[in-house]
């Protein structure tokens, strides 16, 4: 019989928990759950062992990112990749820009569309964008530049935890999910990293340029003033005759949008302008005339920027005040353009005397209202001139930064100051449309925007200053910054540059110490990289050496779109908003925050069970696989082609989703435990993942009883979505967490190696689904699949069950992909001459001594390849002999060649003089 631990004797085993460093909340835990079992000394201390081990485990190294990982759970469901509503992005409808929250812009669109799908569970909506669609965000592409790009679908769901708020060296943040991904740049690439995996000193990409989409030219004022509240001249026109001659009780409101009782004020109209403009419908006794659509002139662009920076608004009337003459003066040439009068007065103050115009127009005071906000504290950039041209954007910071900046030489920097958060991130916007970056920065409440001093040339050529002092101090400005030897890229560091300085040391002959600093760090700044630019060339050419390649991406790193702003702060918080958000775009799967940092986006496609990410090796690493006939592929995927109804019916193409995805018993369960008191183990199974997939818990019981003998398999009688299995006979003491191991991965339903099934649609509104695993025989006999159009990456699987003239085909097809997407130009004549080799003899052989290379007739071209010293040897011992018939071979004896001018076979003798002159006698 055996014999059970006391109660004293368990708490004598967990003091020595605590001694190993255990918390006494696990001790206190691992107690409560001991009671009332009965233990043994050899099972009391394996559980003792095993816990140490674990907390060890789970331990975290100094420098890791702790809060961001202790913030997140393991396993996080997919659908958790999203930002929080209240998130600013700059979206483009049509010609327009605007800066909207995500959250009322995707709930916006939610209300206007049908056909979304919902999972109720979750609160999971996504919908798909129809392809006509012409709304479009910003995002980065592979050679860092900005470009607008389509939104295909967009999503709303619970955030289900914490999100992750990350903090910039320049005063940017952004919050996401943790499982939000972002992108850094990693060996001259950019590369998506979950939010989880991000730690302190990584880099984001900020926005540095933004380029204009079909700019617009001219402002509709009934976007800001419907004619429900005001006059518009065409309507006019039509409403006086009428009223004179029928009368007022006779008056026909159906002839024209103006109310009767309106019509007694529009007598008062002296006259009415032919062209089209509006009117306020209380009449005012003056000649203002607002254009229904003001054209965007240099004049209105410094309006609005210096209503931004020292406009105020009561309702009826607008005043701007500065102490600088002549900047009032070009408020009045504007007021003057529009027919307003104006008055002007002066009021002494603390620090000297301050100038105010006042511009006497309801209408203008209305429209400036709602198109930039009214007091100091609620005043924002329109979204609009985003999207309008370099020229506008230049006189409307002009405005904004003659009335609200200061020009430190001292320090170096332009500053401006504002007490809206909205208006000085709406400012950045603005210049990064002229490639100006500035940092952000608080203190007390008022907002700064600071531009370093590197900027003020381009400050000075695309905005420059109508104030004379301001004007000098920008020239003296530029002066100190190109008198500096060395310039602050504290901020803009580009990073992830990889071996590309020790490729060039190489190829040049340089001395280690030329690029110490570049090397180590793998990092550089802006202008430092330009400086090495510019040193590379001139020795590439004084030496005759060609890094082309080399200098095109330093060059492509220096003339990015986007800084590299460093991460201060990563810090754990509950969500702002009830929901989060996320955007699927087109291509380059990225998008821009109205804080300017672009982030990777997750909704790349919707999945019967969530939002997916799909793994895939790509670029150099994918190349070396196929030309190396790799038999197990690192990420093998297939594109599978649904038949003709499934292809049309999405519901029908979720249906062969879960036939071909993998689907285990941990797939479906949220517990798998076991229980050494009860010797059995438990399986608590999630009812909304049985129902996504399609399975019932009896199914569930019949795979595991079929797979595993010497058990009892059973559903919990009080608990239908519990199944208990227990052994038929009795186990040691570590059998049943072997046991409760081997259960977890017993497949229910799908094919082998398949762990992920995506629900995709193309073009032509057909679905079709990618996997991620290739198991290529098996799938062609699922039920729903059109076997003629299904592809796998795997070419090993192709090439036994298709046959080698496909496998040569899908040889060639995978190397050009690859190709492509790096950018590369390769004649297709050179990729098909590989593949012609790899497949010559009937087999997928790999380019290596164990393939196509090891088994050339030429000993000279075997060992030329790799392991010279084997090769000569065993020629040497089997008395191989060496035509020297290829090039390899003539080129290391120092032979000509069989090629070109090399394959005639024709001397000439030195005495060719006399046997002519024989000849002729």
């Amino acid at each position: 019989m055996a014999n059970y631990l006391t109660t004293r004797q368990i708490s004598n085993k967990l003091r020595k928990l605590k001694e190993e460093g255990i918390p006494q909340t696990i001790v206190d835990e691992l107690k409560e759950e001991l009671k009332g079992k009965n233990v043994t000394q050899k099972q009391m201390d394996l559980i003792i062992k095993e816990i140490v081990k674990s907390y060890e485990f789970a331990q975290i190294d100094p420098g890791s990112a702790v809060g961001t990982v202790a913030a997140q759970s393991i396993g996080e469901p997919g659908t958790q990749m999203s930002i929080p509503g209240n998130e600013k992005v700059v979206v483009k409808i049509g010609s327009k820009t605007e800066i909207i929250e995500i959250g009322e812009f995707i709930d916006n669109l939610l209300e206007k569309n049908e056909g979304y799908l919902i999972e109720n569970e979750t609160e999971t909506v996504v919908y798909d964008l129809p392809n006509n669609s012409d709304i479009y965000v910003l995002g980065i592409n592979n050679k860092e530049k900005i470009v607008w790009q389509r939104i295909l679908q967009i999503s709303r769901h619970l955030p289900n935890g914490s999100l992750l708020r990350i903090k910039t060296k320049s005063g940017r943040t952004i919050t996401a999910t943790f499982s939000h991904s972002f992108v850094i740049r990693k060996d001259n690439e950019i590369v998506p990293v979950k939010g989880k995996e991000l730690q302190l000193g990584d880099r984001l990409p900020i926005v540095l340029s933004i380029p204009s989409m079909t700019p617009i030219t001219e402002l509709s004022v009934s976007e800001y003033l419907p004619k429900e509240e005001i006059w518009h001249n065409p309507d006019l026109a039509i409403t006086i005759p009428i009223r004179e001659e029928y009368g007022g009780n006779r008056y026909n409101e159906h002839t024209t949008s103006i109310k009767q009782d309106d019509s007694y004020e529009i007598i008062k109209i002296e006259k009415i302008e032919e062209e089209d403009s509006f009117y306020p419908r209380i009449y005012q006794n003056n000649k203002a005339l607002i254009p229904e659509k003001i054209p965007l002139t240099d004049d209105f662009a410094w309006f609005i920027g210096a209503y931004l920076a020292e406009g105020s608004n009561t309702g009826t009337r607008i005043s701007i005040s500065n102490i600088n003459y002549d900047y009032l003066k070009k408020v009045g040439k504007f007021a003057e353009w529009l027919n307003i009068s104006t008055a002007t007065t002066s009021k002494n103050e603390e620090f000297g005397s301050s100038l105010s115009i006042h511009l006497n127009s309801m209408l203008l005071a209305k429209l400036m209202k709602r198109m930039c906000g009214k007091g100091p504290e609620t005043k924002f950039v329109p979204g609009w001139t985003i999207n309008t041209k370099t020229e506008f954007i230049g006189h409307l910071l002009r405005g904004f930064f003659d009335g609200n900046a200061t020009i430190s030489t001292e320090k170096g920097v332009i500053i401006a100051r504002s007490k809206s958060k909205e208006l000085r991130d709406g400012i950045c916007l603005l210049l990064s449309r002229l490639g100006i970056f500035a940092k952000k920065s608080n203190q007390g409440n008022s907002y700064i925007l600071t531009i370093p001093g590197k900027y003020a040339e381009i400050f000075h050529s695309k905005i420059g200053s109508d104030i004379d002092y301001k004007e000098k101090s920008l020239l003296q400005l530029i002066e100190i910054e190109k008198s500096k030897q060395k310039t602050d890229d504290s901020v803009d560091i580009i990073p992830g540059l990889g071996t590309i300085f020790e490729d060039i040391k190489e190829k040049l002959d340089l001395s280690p110490q030329v690029i110490s600093i570049a090397s180590n760090k793998q990092a550089i700044g802006r202008q430092a990289c330009a400086q090495y630019i510019k040193m590379f060339s001139e020795i590439a050419v004084k030496k005759g050496i060609n890094i082309d390649n080399e200098l095109m991406t330093l060059n492509q790193a220096y003339n990015s779109d986007v800084l590299w702003d460093e991460i201060i702060s990563l810090e754990k918080i509950d969500s702002p908003t009830p929901y989060v958000y996320d955007f699927g775009v087109s291509e380059l799967e990225t998008f821009m925050t109205a804080e300017g940092i672009i982030t990777h986006n997750t909704l790349q496609t919707f999945h019967y069970s969530g939002v997916a990410e799909m793994s895939v090796l790509r670029g150099l690493p994918r190349l070396i696989e196929i030309v190396d006939a790799r038999k197990n592929p690192s990420t093998p995927t297939m594109r599978i082609h649904l038949d003709k109804i499934g292809e049309k019916d999405e519901q029908i193409a979720k249906q062969v989703a879960r036939r071909i995805e993998l689907t285990t018993v941990s797939n479906v369960a949220t517990s798998i435990k076991h229980s050494f008191a009860e010797g059995c183990i438990k399986i608590k199974l999630e009812p909304v993942l049985l129902e996504d997939k399609g399975i019932e818990p009896e199914t569930i019981v019949k795979k595991i009883q079929k797979k595993r003998r010497r058990i009892k398999v059973e559903i919990d009688p009080n608990d239908e979505y519990t199944i208990i299995v227990t052994p038929t006979k009795e186990l040691k003491f570590n059998e049943l967490p072997k046991l409760a191991e081997k259960v977890k991965d017993i497949p229910i339903k799908g094919l082998k190696n398949i762990t992920r099934v995506v629900v995709l649609k193309n073009k032509q509104g057909e679905y079709y689904l990618q996997s991620e695993g290739s198991n290529f025989s098996e799938l062609l006999r699922i039920p729903g699949v059109d076997p003629t159009r299904c592809y796998s990456s795997d070419i090993n699987q192709i090439a036994e069950t298709l046959g080698i003239e496909a496998a040569r085909n899908a040889l060639i097809q995978e190397s050009l992909a690859v190709m492509k997407e790096q950018g590369l130009d390769v004649d297709k004549r050179h990729v098909m001459l590989v593949a012609d080799l790899m497949t010559l003899v009937g087999e997928v052989q790999q380019i290596g001594r164990h393939g196509v290379s090891g088994k050339k007739s030429s000993v000279f071209a075997r060992a030329a390849f790799e392991v010279t010293v084997k090769h000569l040897l065993e020629a040497a011992i089997h008395g191989e002999h060496e035509p020297l018939e290829g090039i390899t071979e003539n080129v290391i004896i120092g032979q000509t060649i069989a090629l070109g001018t090399g394959i005639v076979d024709l001397t000439m003798s030195p005495n060719y003089r006399e046997f002519a002159k024989e000849e002729e006698n």
